[in-house]
């Protein structure tokens, strides 16, 4: 023991003499501040939508609890690159507040057609996107005069701090930021095109900065008329990666940053600076980047929050959940207040059908099931069609799962049985029911009409 402090002092003059040597290369170690330390020390923690209120949830060990409790209804959450502050929207409302608390603050009213809401990095301005149609009275050269037009009325809207004048840029269904720039769908020339884009604004405050396209996809329309789109765009905390959602447009139009789940979304990752596609991490949507940007995490279609690698990899189940942001925060406490959330029961959802019959195409029959909002565990069962009075099985049961709020499409197969029971061209009265997994009998038993063409 007592030759180390000699061996330590000649390791160290060699060490100096070589760093003194024409020619040896520098080895200066980074700077380490206090925040960067910090910073590597934590992965942070992940807020999301849970029923009416928001939860957090570590994203290493899947601890969740809970960290508001005043049941707002809040959608589209977004929390600062510390994770101390929210932003998040509440009806056609913008509001803000402190991370662990009930988001007292206000700062927009009655933004019709909110579909996104979005912080800066550093928390101090907020940004969304809105879309709605109106149908208005306008002069036209179609009609030679005044006459009723549907009227889009779309944009990115940034407020640099709360109550201040908004400022509006091109762009909807969706926004995130890129450092301290915006990012969005670029509509271009029009709604849908053969191209999607999404595009940059690099100064928000200045109403006069035009959207610059970073990201172009193709955009082939789908079977019924339905284009591919972006949604849910976001970007990494340094600037360098854009992740968004891709999949088919809604049925419903002006809703593109509220697409059901199950309907064909992938997450992908483009490079900022050139726009090239560097991955497609999972099936799913509304991407947010860890603090590090070394991961992401996402809604899959089933309801569930995964935890990726940015550049890709096998996706990890964390938690039930929908529309997850992620922030800076302690991971031994994610929160310590209020009590940690309870495991919610998982829910059958209810049959969404009109005045018209079920129209069966063939043996395939397509039923719309929806889950309520205040379903904090989704919703998730097996749907099948049986007849009325004998309650015999017309198709064979199909499993479905879908978050809360959602509505997804199952598509039924219709048994022997099922085919002799619906001749085709008449109608015929029948039953949907919808059994939640491990019940015996159904929880939802829905009458319906029936016409097989």
């Amino acid at each position: 023991m007592r030759g180390r402090p000699a061996q330590v002092l000649i390791s160290a003059l060699i060490a100096l003499v070589a760093a003194l040597s024409p020619g040896a290369p520098a080895t200066a170690a980074p700077d380490r501040g206090p925040a960067q330390a910090q910073a590597q020390a934590t992965a942070g923690r992940i807020v999301y939508v849970c029923g009416m209120d928001l939860c957090a949830v570590d994203p290493d060990s899947g601890a969740s609890a809970r960290i508001t409790s005043d049941s707002a209804g809040y959608q589209h959450p977004s929390v600062s690159l510390d994770g101390n502050r929210i932003a998040a929207a509440r009806g056609w409302d913008v509001i803000a507040g402190p991370y662990g608390s009930n988001l007292p603050e206000q700062w927009a009213t009655g933004v019709e057609g909110l579909n996104e809401v979005a912080i800066s990095p550093d928390g101090s301005a907020v940004a969304a996107t809105f879309w709605y149609t109106k149908l208005e009275l306008r002069y036209t050269y179609v009609c030679g005069g005044m006459c009723l037009q549907v009227v889009h009325y779309r944009a990115a809207r940034y407020w640099p701090s709360a109550g201040a004048t908004p400022v509006n840029h091109s762009g909807t269904t969706g926004v995130g930021f890129l450092g301290s720039g915006l990012v969005s769908r670029d509509l271009g020339e029009g709604d849908f095109g053969p191209e999607e884009q999404l595009c940059v604004v690099a100064n928000p405050t200045d109403d006069a900065d035009t959207c610059v396209t970073r990201v172009r996809e193709p955009s082939p329309q789908a079977p019924g008329g339905r284009d591919v789109v972006f949604s849910h765009p976001t970007g990494s905390p340094d600037g360098t990666l854009v992740a968004a959602a891709l999949g088919l447009q809604p049925e419903a139009a002006g809703a593109l940053a509220d697409n059901p789940v199950g309907e064909e979304q992938v997450v992908n990752v483009y490079d900022a600076a050139s726009g090239a596609k560097i991955t497609q991490v999972g099936e799913g949507l509304n991407p947010s980047f860890s603090p590090d940007g070394t991961r992401i995490v996402f809604q899959g279609r089933d309801g569930w929050l995964y935890v990726v690698g940015a550049q890709g990899g096998t996706p990890r189940q964390l938690v039930q959940g929908t529309q997850p942001t992620w922030g800076g925060g302690s991971i031994t406490a994610p929160v310590t207040a209020p009590p940690p959330l309870e495991a919610a029961p998982v829910e059958a959802g209810t049959v969404k059908v009109g005045r018209k019959p079920l129209k069966a195409k063939g043996k395939k029959l397509t039923v719309k099931v929806a889950c309520p909002a205040s379903a904090e565990a989704g919703c998730a069962g097996l749907a099948q069609l049986r007849t009325q009075k004998k309650d015999r099985a017309l198709s064979k049961a199909r499993s479905y799962r879908m978050a809360a709020g959602r509505t997804t499409k199952v598509k039924l197969t219709l048994t022997r049985k099922g085919l002799n029971a619906l001749p085709k061209g008449k109608v015929r009265k029948a039953r949907i029911t919808l059994t939640t997994e491990g019940a015996d009998k159904p929880t939802v038993r829905k009458k319906v009409k029936v016409r097989r063409r």
